[in-house]
């Protein structure tokens, strides 16, 4: 194979791989969103994309929820994602592994792990 066809070939993997990746960052992020339970949208909200390193922190308040970080996260990884960069999505409210143990009746036992699942699930339904 000639040296241009490798690297167009390379090239093409490349730029597909980082395209699923992306999807996958936005297909998980509003799996979690969704799946999340919901009292005041708190720990909805906290599901903050980030590239190299988790989310440090929480955003907003039980009282004053936002989802600017996550729509902010999510921005970044449409804009910026390149390989061999991780990827991760977290949520650092006190009370998420509380939520995903069964602590409440609007979301199973696991909620997060089958969130991710059917986020990926769903991008390979397409790729």
């Amino acid at each position: 194979m000639p040296k241009d066809d490798a690297e167009h070939v390379t090239t093409q993997l490349t730029a597909f791989t980082e395209d699923v990746m992306q999807q996958i960052t936005l297909e998980v992020t509003a799996q979690l969103g969704e799946d999340t339970p919901v009292d005041t949208g708190w720990a909805q909200a906290n599901w903050v994309p980030n590239i190299g390193s988790s989310h440090t922190g929480t955003v907003g308040t039980k009282e004053s929820v936002t989802a600017t970080a996550q729509e902010e996260g999510i921005a970044k990884v449409l804009a910026t994602y390149k390989l061999p960069a991780i990827v991760f999505v977290s949520n650092n409210v006190s009370y998420i592994e509380r939520l995903n143990a069964g602590h409440s009746d609007q979301a199973p036992v696991g909620f997060v792990q089958i969130g991710i699942l059917k986020g990926i699930q769903a991008v390979e339904k397409r790729v």
